[in-house]
């Protein structure tokens, strides 16, 4: 009855052996997998049975082995269709976000509380190797301030209060109980941090919490501050430290006076880790460090000598390649090099160096960025295509902060003869070397519309501020028309590289589009023919988000495929 052709018995079907399993629990595991399946039903109806009854399972089960599993699944279904979406949203209410009594809380209550943040950070391990988008995504939309049913006029800006609650009883859990408890274990078998699934996962869940809401993690800084110290032996102690910096970052500027100690020492910690270890754990620490630096310390002294570390190594390998690119200094000076080039890269992403409290002292003032975009382009033609796509990188963080060099003509005409080469089919390499160099271009452009989003959603939050000062519609206007100016360059390149052998490309590119329309920087009916292409790619995750593009695109403006081929 399962499988068969009426989607009315498929749903009887699930819901009677539903039922059936919940009063006997030691049937579950010979059901489980058959209802599983039908989580993937055609039949709206038959996945909201499918959810309801696993919802049924966690709750009645709290110590079923398989609820991580569970959860992961039901997850996945937060982009269904609406109906299957708000009910996902409220299995997970219902099922993690309602608070526990504040005062005397029973033993039983303190258990349910541990088992809750513990199954959470199951969920995350589980989730790992497929992505966190969907538990970031079900937090997000959770925190979104509900609309005001009674007054549509009405703006809620708050979060729902028992849901905060909830929150930050699971948050506090997972720093005083589950954390500590994994600390003594590790401790007892002389390890470290990083060798413990449960605290990599703990870190993880607390950074994704401080993402959607940041106020949370304001009480556990001190707590979080010394993993920026743990000893890097295996993946999990990298993954540790790059989730702390990143939820420091977060955190550190919403705590008032916070200590002067506690502010050097994690200065003194960043930068150590800036000096010594690898791109995730440096792009963390100096995202760190510019969020604690620009808001709270104003510590620019510790950035220019960081700087000055760097770019003064770039400069001296320039001149020495200028004169003879034979020498032979430069393999042995070339990694510390490559690290120079990343590190100036994010310092002028992170740092406004084009402000006098950055720039004085230095010896190219105010032209100080000027200088670094000129050493860095100086690069990319380089004889070595690693050298040349680490300077396509260091430009590209360049950039983010200074987007005037994205229309310098050199460095434009640059993106567009990359994005648009047809690779010479009998050259392996030249095939490797012209889709890296395509990725990291349209790696360069996504992260400059991410970033020039977050931006302006920062300048609208704080408009008050700013309406006292200037006049923020014309700002406003300004900045998003510099995005939508920067795209008006790039997007017919950035619409002919997704006619590319690899589906890396074609990905990447479809994510630049999908940027592109959710921001509204261009008319979508240049882009509807592409998506339409798009949408038979072989790759399923490209043809899936292509049609689900052309659906939204036909909501809002009625332009689709028919009316394409019309206009054809």
């Amino acid at each position: 009855s399962f499988l068969d052709a009426a989607t009315m018995v498929r749903e009887a079907a699930v819901d009677l052996v539903g039922k059936f399993i919940l009063h006997r629990a030691e049937l579950i595991d010979k059901y489980y997998e058959m209802l599983l399946l039908r989580i993937l039903d055609t039949g709206v109806s038959v996945r909201k049975r499918v959810i309801k009854i696993l919802k049924d399972i966690c709750l009645g089960f709290p110590d079923y082995p398989r609820i991580p599993d569970i959860c992961v699944k039901m997850i996945r279904r937060i982009n269904d269709e609406e109906g299957i979406r708000k009910l996902v949203m409220d299995v997970f209410q219902n099922m993690w976000f309602q608070p526990m009594s504040e005062r005397r809380r029973s033993a039983k209550e303190e258990h349910l509380l541990v088992t809750k943040a513990e199954n959470i950070t199951d969920v995350v391990v589980a989730c790992h190797d497929t992505g966190l988008e969907w538990f970031e995504q079900l937090l997000q939309t959770l925190f979104k301030p509900k609309e005001d049913k009674d007054d549509a006029t009405k703006v809620n800006k708050e979060s729902n209060r028992q849901l905060v609650l909830s929150c930050q009883q699971i948050v506090d859990c997972l720093m005083e109980r589950v954390l500590k408890s994994e600390e003594t274990t590790i401790r007892e078998m002389d390890a470290t941090a990083g060798s413990s699934h449960r605290i990599v996962a703990c870190l993880t869940t607390t950074f994704l919490f401080a993402k959607s809401r940041p106020q949370l993690l304001v009480n556990h800084v001190q707590t979080l501050q010394p993993y920026l110290n743990v000893r890097c032996q295996t993946q999990g102690d990298y993954q540790i430290i790059s989730n702390v910096a990143r939820t420091l970052e977060l955190t550190v500027p919403l705590i008032e006076h916070p200590s002067e100690i506690f502010l050097s020492q994690l200065e003194e910690a960043s930068m150590k880790l800036i000096l010594l270890h690898d791109k995730t754990v440096v792009s963390a620490c100096l995202s760190c460090l510019g969020s604690v630096v620009n808001n709270v310390t104003r510590n620019f002294t510790l950035i220019r000598d960081c700087f000055k570390k760097y770019f003064g190594h770039l400069v001296s390998y320039k001149k020495v390649h200028e004169k003879d690119p034979e020498d032979s200094r430069l393999p042995k000076a070339t990694p510390f090099f490559r690290r120079s080039l990343f590190t100036v890269g994010l310092l002028l992403k992170h740092f406004d160096f084009g402000l006098e409290e950055l720039y004085a002292g230095l010896e190219w003032g105010s032209e100080t960025k000027a200088a670094v975009f000129e050493a860095i382009y100086y690069f990319m033609d380089h004889e070595d295509l690693a050298i040349q796509s680490a300077t396509l990188q260091a430009l590209g963080s360049i950039c983010i902060r200074h987007y005037e060099f994205m229309m310098d003509e050199r460095l434009k005409q640059r993106y567009i003869q990359i994005l648009t080469a047809t690779a010479d089919k009998n050259t392996l390499a030249r095939i490797q070397r012209d889709t890296a160099q395509c990725l990291q271009v349209l790696n360069n452009i996504e992260t400059y519309l991410v970033e020039e989003e977050l931006r302006m959603m920062k300048l609208d939050k704080n408009w008050k501020d700013y309406a006292e000062k200037e006049n923020l519609k014309e700002m406003g206007d300004v900045n998003s028309g510099m995005a939508s100016t920067v795209i008006q360059i790039f997007l017919q390149s950035i619409l002919d590289s997704f006619i590319h052998p690899s589906v890396q490309v074609r990905h990447a590119a479809l994510k630049v589009i999908q940027l592109i329309l959710g921001q509204g920087l261009v008319h979508p009916v240049q882009i509807v023919p592409y998506l339409i292409c798009m949408s038979t790619d072989n790759e399923q995750r490209v043809s899936h988000t292509a049609d689900k593009e052309l659906q939204d695109i036909e909501k809002k403006y009625q332009i689709g495929r028919a009316s394409c081929r019309e206009r054809v």
